[in-house]
């Protein structure tokens, strides 16, 4: 598989992708780059992906989606990227390759700096103590939403959606504010049926 932009980046590149796992390139799997992978709390999950696909998906239908539909959606796996059991668990299996490195969203809200050191040791990189101050310093949530490169919300700007923003909120837990308590015991059921025996858990459920 060829892509002309990713061909003509020079070596070493970051390429980031929201693909499955069986979607992405199958050279992938013998040439063995690095592949950094984050988890999120599939409620957080929902919340984010219904304001998201808001924004990107100029259809009515889904524009006018309440957060019901959407999670009976989610629920039967009928979103456009695919069941996010299938996503989380393909590269959750993959955990203990040497190349893997899997982290929590919920980490980086924590700790965003013991996270950042991690991926600087996942990458066999030698930061010193500023350059990683700095590198936390600029992948503070506020920072990010001030980025046009990681906040291209010009992209998604619509007359009728004045307030909305690519980046939102950055908070781990914000499921809370949008499930009713009927929705969070579904839902809580639907986690543990399709991760059951994978030793795959969030916290805060």
């Amino acid at each position: 598989m060829k892509h002309k932009i990713a061909d003509e980046m020079t070596s070493p590149r970051i390429i980031k992708s929201h693909f499955t796992g069986p979607l992405l390139p199958p050279q992938l799997w013998h040439k063995k780059p690095k592949i950094l992978y984050i988890l999120r709390n599939p409620k957080d999950l929902a919340v984010s992906m219904f304001h998201f696909q808001k924004i990107v998906l100029q259809v009515p239908e889904i524009r006018n989606q309440s957060f019901a539909e959407f999670l009976d959606e989610m629920i039967s796996g009928e979103l456009w990227y695919g069941p996010w059991w299938e996503h989380y668990l393909f590269f959750w299996k993959k955990r203990h390759e040497s190349n893997v490195l899997l982290l929590r969203f919920e980490d980086t809200r924590r700790d965003l700096r013991g996270q950042v050191e991690k991926v600087s040791k996942f990458l066999g990189t030698d930061c010193s103590d500023e350059k990683l101050a700095a590198i936390t310093d600029y992948c503070s949530f506020q920072n990010m939403k001030e980025n046009n490169t990681t906040n291209p919300g010009f992209l998604f700007e619509s007359k009728d959606r004045q307030n909305e923003t690519f980046m939102r909120k950055g908070i781990a837990g914000e499921w809370k504010l949008h499930f009713t308590v009927a929705q969070n015991e579904v839902f809580t059921a639907h986690i543990k049926e399709k991760l059951y025996g994978t030793g795959l858990t969030f916290e805060n459920d």
